[in-house]
């Protein structure tokens, strides 16, 4: 697909997606314009329509008060009431008026029908109805009552009124009695039904959301609630529109609801109306008018764009188609084509550019084919088939060969690690040969050492830097493979003999070292090559020993003086120890003759305790003898002595006195 195609196309959807946006906004904004008008006619219709049913309700309320201001209290009180004439004028008012489907009187006092439309009713007890029953106890205190609508007996809906008839006398409490009243319910089913429009469905709802009046299907009737028709619960503002989905009948509408707010002194029965148009009705101008309006700026809008594409070709696409000639001219290698487009816009700049950028890559090709020639380094560039593609003049030189020689053959010429010239390998088998596989990741490597073959057959020894040109790519038969390689060489041979020059001058230094002679240092060529970074950092290992060298032999000398300083250390150790047994000796001699006096000492003082133990015990046993011949002569005189207290009294002192002398003898002889 060339550039104006892509043109037309890109202009021609972007008109199509600004037609659709502007009918978009054109639609929104006419529809929020109709929308708006169709949401305020439809609440308008239905604030009018509860408004009428209220009407029509208020009118129903002043008929029953009317007709209950037609009797006389005091007829009814006295018994004076006249029953068939009342009963008459009931009936007639009755056939005159087709909004009303009953009427009739209750006297409070006994609680009964006076007179009714209903014969039956007569003399039946109000309260039996319990729909009677509510309106006439609200009448009865005075209140005029209006009941929701309701099914009566027969199935009919109908509401209940009820006004008072109250005694003149004001000192009574209750009225004397109750007009009741049930409304004829088609009088609001016309109100609801009076829409001329068919589209539209009115539905009235009951305080408790049961359907009492429609438009539409009336066998919904008092079976349906609010909840059937739509979701969510009923709003509470008194005038809401919005679109909802019925869930009846299942499509989506416009929906407006109105509650009653009574009319005059009637206060509404809280009914709500809702009024129902389905969108595809009442938003149909909003549509049909967008349509319109896209229809008629169709053909401008093509118009417009077929204009711009004319335009566009002349000034934008027919330069670049010429400059894209002139390009694939330069690409094929025709280097002396330039563009000739000389308009000032951006496609005029862009092709002074792009002649600027070929004169650049022209000088700048120059430049490299004049690097590649002067380098001397040997380069060869070989395509993914493992042809040589370009060779340079060390290559040449090195080799031996001419460079026709070398152009458009195998490289397995210079490679031929399976001795095998004749052999051929695509590029990739051949790099995993060499064990040069890791390019592929690395897409460069450096310093790989091998080796060329020479025209001449000689193995020279390079050093190889091997690169990716450009990466893979996929051959015929959607296999990847590579696009081109560079190998960059350097002949080792020279290197070699520079190596074997250096490698001579610092062996000599090299063997004095190992004897511990460091006199002499290693001399740095003053010509920079290959080896004199290596020579330089040798010189620095030398120096670095030589000083490692000096501190061990001053370390040397140093543990030399902690020698002989351990040395005096240790005989004066040995003066003390000696100087310290003769000391301890002649202290164990004194020591022996202080334990010899003192054994004989200790023998004399036990021989002198022996014999003083002796004495006393023979003292003992002489006192022991005296003590008990005084016994027996004091035995002998407590027989004859008077008194036998007093005898007793010496006795006992006598015998502490001799206890006391026991004592101190058994003293002595334990000292």
């Amino acid at each position: 697909m060339n550039l104006l195609t892509k043109l037309t196309v890109i202009l021609f959807s972007f008109a199509l997606v600004l037609m659709l946006v502007f009918g978009y906004s054109f639609f929104s904004l006419t529809q929020s314009f109709f929308h708006e008008s169709a949401f305020q006619n439809q609440s308008e219709l239905a604030q009018k329509t509860i408004l009428k049913i209220d009407e029509k309700m208020y009118e129903r309320s002043l008929d029953i008060q009317n007709y209950s201001s037609f009797f006389v209290p005091e007829e009814i009180t006295s018994g004076e009431f006249n029953q068939e004439k009342e009963q008459k004028r009931i009936e007639d008012f009755l056939e005159n008026s087709s909004m009303w489907n009953t009427l009739s009187v209750v006297d409070s006092k006994t609680g009964t029908f006076l007179i009714s439309t209903l014969e039956e009713e007569i003399g039946v007890d109000v309260n039996n109805d319990l729909d009677n029953k509510e309106a006439y106890e609200k009448a009865l205190y005075g209140e005029f009552f209006v009941s929701d609508v309701f099914l009566d007996k027969t199935g009919k809906p109908v509401v209940l009124f009820s006004a008072p008839i109250e005694s003149r006398n004001e000192d009574e409490q209750y009225a004397v009695g109750v007009v009741l009243g049930r409304m004829n319910w088609s009088i609001i089913e016309e109100v609801v039904k009076s829409n001329e429009e068919l589209t539209k469905h009115i539905h009235l709802f009951s305080k408790d959301k049961i359907m009492i009046a429609t438009n539409d299907n009336q066998k919904d009737l008092f079976n349906k609630s609010f909840e059937d028709f739509f979701d969510g619960t009923f709003f509470e503002n008194k005038v809401v529109s919005s679109v909802m989905e019925n869930n009846e009948q299942t499509f989506e509408a416009l929906v407006s609801f109105s509650s009653q707010n009574g009319y005059l002194n009637y206060k509404g029965n809280e009914w709500i109306l809702v009024i129902e148009t389905p969108t595809s009705v009442s938003f149909v101008p909003s549509h049909d008018n967008t349509f319109n309006v896209l229809k008629s700026i169709f053909p401008v809008v093509f118009c417009i764009v077929l204009f711009l594409l004319l335009v566009i070709n002349r000034v934008i696409i027919r330069p670049i188609k010429e400059l894209t000639k002139t390009t694939e001219k330069i690409a094929s290698g025709d280097m002396a084509q330039r563009a000739n487009v000389k308009s000032k816009d951006e496609i005029g700049y862009l092709s002074q550019s792009f002649n600027r950028m070929t004169d650049s890559l022209v000088s700048a090709s120059d430049y490299i084919e004049n690097i590649i020639k002067t380098m001397p380094m040997s380069l060869i560039v070989i395509d993914g088939k493992g042809k040589i593609k370009k060779v340079n003049e060390s290559t040449l030189r090195m080799l031996g060969y001419k460079k026709e020689e070398l152009l458009e053959k195998d490289i397995n010429i210079i490679f031929s690690p399976s001795n095998d010239p004749k052999e051929t390998k695509n590029t990739e088998e051949l790099l995993k040969e060499l064990k040069l596989d890791n390019i592929f990741q690395n897409k460069h490597l450096e310093n790989v050492r091998t080796h060329f073959k020479s025209k001449s057959g000689e193995q020279i020894h390079v050093d190889l830097s091997v690169g990716l040109l450009s990466e893979k790519e996929k051959d015929s038969k959607n296999k990847e493979q590579v696009s081109s390689v560079i190998f960059i060489a350097k002949d080792l041979r020279e290197l070699t003999y520079y190596a074997y020059k250096r490698l001579n001058k610092i062996t000599p230094v090299l063997k004095k070292i190992a004897v511990g002679d460091f006199s002499e240092n290693v001399e740095i060529p003053k010509e920079e090559d290959e080896f004199t970074e290596h020579m330089v950092a040798i010189k620095l290992t030398i120096e670095n020993f030589r000083k490692m060298f000096e501190e061990i032999q001053k370390n040397s000398e140093d543990l030399k003086i902690h020698n002989e300083k351990l040395k005096e250390i240790s005989e004066e150790l040995e003066k003390s120890k000696t100087e310290l047994e003769i000391k301890v000796s002649e202290r164990t001699q004194e020591l022996e003759k202080s334990k010899t006096e003192l054994e004989i000492k200790v023998s004399e003082r036990t021989s002198q305790l022996f014999d003083l133990n002796k004495n006393l015990e023979d003292e003992v046993q002489k006192r022991t003898t005296e003590l008990k011949t005084k016994l027996l002569e004091l035995k002998k005189f407590n027989k004859i002595a008077v008194g036998r207290e007093l005898r007793m009294i010496e006795l006992k002192e006598e015998m502490e006195r001799l206890k006391e002398v026991i004592a101190a003898f058994e003293k002595s002889g334990q000292s």
